[in-house]
């Protein structure tokens, strides 16, 4: 049986090997790693899959390896925690997310087989992805080239854009949410935080909060997500989806977010006052229309962006093959912003002339 090991000090989790040493170095801070007692789940069955191993673990689920029992397949099982599952919420936002999913058919998304509850625990069957998440990529190997970045992130561009067709926001696009393949293939994941557009969906936080009230610390990853979202997370349509795909290029490039701080409220109130810093004052080796194409995505105004993520992949794909000409996203840029101040001009003069219009005939009584 393989063994589990925890740092203390950076949280990070491993799967070792049988029979390997009860501590290891951590291979991310250096610390001393030690095992953990044995998962009890492990060679459990639910939904007719059998658990090998934990793959990983967050605030709310646990992921493990596991085998179909009837065909041997492997597949990836997500479950909700026994602590999340005790408020109803969570499980009917679980259902949700993996019904969600199973309509979404897209390379780049991670596919959900089926989903179900059993012996009170809420389940989704996974495809399995062999590799790991783009955060931990970057976590070990710190900036990673360019145009590796930029390949992986048009495939994630693309996956935003089916799912936008279908109506749906993503909300937690980010590094930890991108598995990427040995093979190079990037695959999105977790629609944990997904909404359908156009629906009065609840957001309501979840009971693991606590009495934070700002919704980007429930409702998203503040070093990712827009201000429109930090500030109501229903109010964040596809172009919320477009920003937090900015940040994760970003961070892809520079090996930092864009926005970092102590506490999420710092990190927030950045996002919602300072602007995105570029990309080339990190890692001058980035090419002016990378560094460009970033800062539009990461405007503060949802309408100052580009206003889908199919925009934004036409845009990538032009700046992979002229990676110096910023001056066509500059155009763009101003275009936008300026056709946006022209409308507000237009509006504003019309207002006045009615105004005047009435007040003349007030005058004429």
């Amino acid at each position: 049986m393989s063994v589990v090991m925890k740092c203390a000090n950076c949280d990070l989790v491993i799967t070792a090997e049988p029979n390997s040493k009860q501590s290891a170095a951590c291979p991310r801070c250096g610390k001393t790693m030690n095992a953990k007692p044995p998962d009890p789940l492990i060679g459990r069955s639910i939904g007719g899959c059998r658990l090998i191993r934990r793959i990983g673990m967050g605030a709310m689920a646990v992921v493990y390896e596991a085998e179909q029992i009837s065909d041997k397949a492997k597949v990836a099982v997500k479950m909700l925690t026994g602590e999340s599952a005790k408020d109803p919420e969570n499980g009917v936002r679980f259902a949700r997310e993996a019904e969600i999913c199973q309509r979404i058919k897209h390379p780049n998304v991670v596919a959900v087989h089926r989903h179900g509850c059993e012996n009170k625990i809420h389940f989704m069957i996974m495809e399995l992805v062999d590799g790991a998440t783009m955060e931990a990529v970057i976590d070990k190997q710190g900036i990673l080239a360019w145009r590796e970045v930029v390949h992986l992130i048009l495939q994630v561009g693309q996956a935003l854009d089916h799912i936008a067709k279908q109506g749906i926001i993503h909300r937690d696009v980010k590094p930890g949410n991108i598995l990427l393949t040995k093979g190079g293939v990037a695959k999105l994941l977790d629609l944990g935080f997904a909404k359908r557009m156009g629906t009065g969906e609840s957001d309501r936080v979840p009971s693991h909060a606590g009495d934070l009230t700002m919704q980007g610390v429930s409702m998203g990853s503040p070093s990712y997500m827009p201000p429109e979202q930090v500030l109501d997370a229903k109010s964040a349509e596809a172009t919320a989806d477009v920003y937090s795909l900015g940040a994760t290029f970003f961070h892809a490039l520079t090996g930092q977010t864009p926005f970092n701080g102590k506490t999420a409220y710092e990190i927030m109130e950045k996002v919602l006052r300072h602007p995105a810093p570029e990309v080339r004052s990190i890692n001058p080796n980035i090419p002016k229309a990378i560094n460009q194409l970033i800062l539009w995505t990461m405007e503060k105004k949802p309408e100052n962006r580009p206003q889908s993520a199919g925009d934004f992949v036409r845009e990538l794909e032009t700046a992979m093959f002229a990676p110096d000409d910023s001056k066509r996203i500059k155009k763009l840029r101003k275009k936008q912003t300026g056709s946006w101040m022209t409308a507000a001009v237009v509006i504003g003069i019309a207002v006045t002339v009615i105004g005047l219009g009435v007040l003349f005939l007030f005058l004429m009584k």
